[in-house]
């Protein structure tokens, strides 16, 4: 997997990719441009990444190799805080 930070937006990555599904693990006050596909909210983890192409957590939401190893679709991951502590 490759990780990059800041230059990489999900429209690059995601290129290609007819209708992304996309989790978010939190609703957010702001608006959030995703791309167009399916958008759901809800907590990460194994058994809700099966089908996810691109996954937006906060620093709070663990990704490890339980996550990447159950999202063979997983293209991206948005991760909405300074650092990348959570992500392994």
């Amino acid at each position: 997997m490759k990780i990059s930070s800041a230059g990489s937006t999900f429209s690059t990555v995601l290129r290609g990719t007819k209708m992304a599904t996309v989790l978010v693990s939190r609703r957010f006050k702001d608006p959030v441009d995703f791309p167009k596909g399916k958008i759901r909210y809800g907590k990460v983890s194994p058994r809700t990444v099966g089908d996810v192409d691109a996954i937006v957590s906060l620093l709070t939401d663990p990704i490890d190799e339980n996550i990447f190893a159950a999202a063979p679709r997983l293209k991206i991951v948005a991760n909405v805080a300074v650092g990348v502590d959570n992500i392994d």
